[in-house]
């Protein structure tokens, strides 16, 4: 349905940063030798949402009727031996590159359903990861795919009795299933605009009010709650926030003993003015302090959930929006929820929020469009001018040649009524128009330039050039003496009398250029503590540099965390070295170390490493970087997993 209302959207409104595509399949599943069956071929199709040349959003669905189990394997009488097969659900896929040849990966999950002939349907959730390389077939971006993807299914048993041996079967039930496939990708409508205006992706910070309704099945009485979200934009459409909300009492007076953070990829189907649509999808867990009751009155266990949902946000300019938001927080009760097999073991719990989402440290994008603009203006005029540049040389070589000499003819006429001419204008040049006698001739021809003309004008242009020549010698061997003459003026005027030895003195040290430093750029950046504790991270910190250290960087860092354990404080300064590998997005991978001050503990030893690349350009040149981290406090006891951008100052 809401595929259905995205493409049939009036086209004035829909996203013109978003395309969409269809994309048939067909399919090879080798299955894991517990499922039991033969290889199978499917046909199926998949819709993209591109949002952007990178990023895209692929329901799926596949289908084939008729599967047998594989060969050398009867399954037991009153069994079935012939089973229908539906598969579907939703990817995400990140393209690794632009142009004709772009490798990609892609991560996601849906729904396994398998009928026996004639029996009840078996559900069974499947996670999906893999990867493959698009290449173009021509033009109107019409292009084809190879995939190769990775199927993980939890079973309880052989799905085939017999299959394997219970020797052979994992413990954990979960099985590995190959799957190959090719699909032609058949654009729908106009292609990603990728000169959009917007701005350059900063920090992304919202405050929000929540609610909380829970199923019945969970025994808790609705929650109200006040929290913050924060995150990086890739680019205008997709985004990753990170979320903590602690829960209130009904008055919003007092905080309870329940919170809940957790992490979500957001993907805007909109990012003009006016409603912008966005969906969402993600993870997270609600936990529950010792004092907190359910309706029975005992104390209820974490909830880890899965987030799907969407929203409305209207923007506020370019850096504010109000969002509202409805996310379903599947979770599934008595039992983990990485343990679940079944789709329909996951519950579905409400969540409604409204907030303000802001953009720091932001700026405005360079606008590509009138750039571009002015390029073809200007590619306009210089082609004009060099059609009439080579229109007057043609012209003078044909005088040159004494062929084509063209004519005009002057007439002189004395009556003083009304006098009207017809005048041809060059597309380049003036027209001069003299009155009087003085310049009045009889009618006849006025002849062009002959080639005794162009011979003399030669002639005289040879004459100025020597004399120049001439001027350029005279200069050249009068430089050396001009340049001694003003040295000793200024030496004498600082004091300094030439082709004396100068006595040393005792002079104060001066700081170098090579001492100096410099204060590169800012670097907000949001993510998660883990260990024992989980928190969510808010940080800062500047890059610092001096020619004297070369490539290495001195990288102050304030950073605070909320969540489980109580509030963190670090302050810390890391020495940073990276390399530069090219690439479309100039990506660099770093490492660095460092030391910091806690609250936790006094002194800390830090280790990381990571990647930056480019994300956005400013009008005046200097580009926005991203950049992810894994850092280790006290050397990767505690690891933080970071996301930000670097401005440039």
């Amino acid at each position: 349905m809401l595929m259905g209302l995205v493409l049939f959207t009036p086209a004035d409104v829909r996203a013109q940063d978003v395309s969409y595509s269809v994309i048939p399949t067909y399919q090879e599943i080798r299955w894991d030798d517990a499922f039991g069956f033969d290889r199978v071929r499917l046909y199926g199709v998949r819709a993209s949402l591109d949002f952007g040349p990178y990023f895209s959003l692929q329901p799926f669905y596949a289908w084939e009727d008729g599967i047998g189990p594989r060969d050398g394997l009867t399954p037991d009488a009153g069994e079935p031996s012939i089973w229908d097969l539906q598969t579907g659900g939703v990817d995400a896929m990140v393209n690794l590159g632009r142009g004709p040849l772009v490798p990609f990966i892609k991560g996601g999950g849906g729904v396994i359903r398998i009928r026996p002939d004639g029996g009840e349907r078996t559900d069974r959730i499947v996670l999906r990861y893999g990867g493959g390389l698009r290449f173009g077939l021509g033009g109107g971006g019409i292009g084809a795919e190879v995939t190769a993807e990775n199927w993980t299914t939890r079973l309880s048993s052989p799905f085939v009795a017999g299959a394997v041996s219970d020797d052979a079967f994992p413990d954990d039930g979960l099985v590995d299933s190959w799957v190959y496939g090719a699909g032609v990708r058949i654009p729908l409508g106009t292609g990603y605009d990728d000169r959009l205006r917007g701005i350059v992706p900063g920090i992304a910070v919202e405050p929000f009010v929540v609610r909380t309704k829970f199923a019945d099945e969970f025994g808790l009485e609705r929650q109200d709650g006040v929290g913050v979200r924060a995150g990086v934009d890739f680019n205008q459409n997709v985004g990753l926030r990170a979320s903590y909300w602690r829960g209130v009492d009904d008055d919003f007076s007092e905080f309870q003993d329940v919170s809940g953070y957790g992490a979500e990829a957001r993907f805007a189907l909109n990012t003009g003015p006016g409603l912008s649509p966005f969906l969402i999808a993600g993870a997270g867990r609600i936990r529950f302090t010792d004092d907190f009751l359910d309706i029975e009155g005992s104390r209820p266990d974490d909830l880890d959930h899965l987030t799907l949902g969407g929203g409305l946000a209207f923007g506020l300019g370019d850096f504010a929006n109000f969002e509202i938001g409805a996310r379903n927080l599947l979770m599934t009760p008595g039992a983990d929820i990485e343990d679940i097999t079944d789709p329909d073991d996951l519950v579905s719990n409400w969540q409604y929020s409204v907030g303000l989402a802001l953009t720091v440290g932001a700026s405005p994008r360079a606008r590509d469009r009138d750039m571009d603009r002015y390029r073809d203006d200007e590619a306009r005029r210089q082609a004009e001018t060099r059609r009439e540049i080579d229109r007057l040389l043609d012209e003078n070589r044909r005088l040159r040649a004494g062929q084509d000499v063209p004519e005009r003819r002057t007439v002189v006429g004395t009556d003083p009524g009304q006098r009207t001419m017809v005048i041809p204008v060059p597309e380049v040049g003036e027209v001069i128009l003299r009155y009087g006698e003085a310049y009045a001739v009889e009618t006849g021809v006025v002849r062009g330039m002959t080639a005794v003309d162009q011979e003399r004008l030669e002639e005289a242009v040879a004459q100025a050039v020597a004399r120049r020549a001439g001027d350029m010698r005279t200069l050249e061997q009068r430089l050396p003496n001009l340049v001694r003459d003003a040295v000793r003026q200024e030496l004498r005027a600082m004091g300094i009398q030439p082709g004396v030895q100068p006595r040393p003195g005792v002079v104060d040290p001066v700081e170098t250029e090579e001492m100096r430093w410099s204060f590169g750029s800012t670097e907000p950046y949001t993510g998660l503590q883990a260990h024992e504790d989980v928190q969510f991270l808010l940080g800062l910190r500047g890059e610092m540099e001096s020619a004297r250290l070369g490539p290495l960087q001195v990288v102050p860092e304030v950073a605070f965390g909320f969540g489980e354990g109580g509030t963190s404080l670090l302050l810390g300064v890391n020495g940073r070295y990276g390399w530069d590998l090219g690439g479309d997005r100039n990506y660099t991978p770093y490492g660095q170390l460092g030391v910091a001050l806690t609250n936790q503990r006094l002194l800390s030893v830090n280790a990381g490493y990571g990647l930056q690349f480019d994300v956005g350009l400013h009008a005046d040149g200097r580009r926005t970087r991203m950049f992810i981290e894994h850092q280790g406090l006290q050397l990767y006891r505690d690891h933080r997993f970071l996301v930000g951008v670097s401005i440039p100052r």
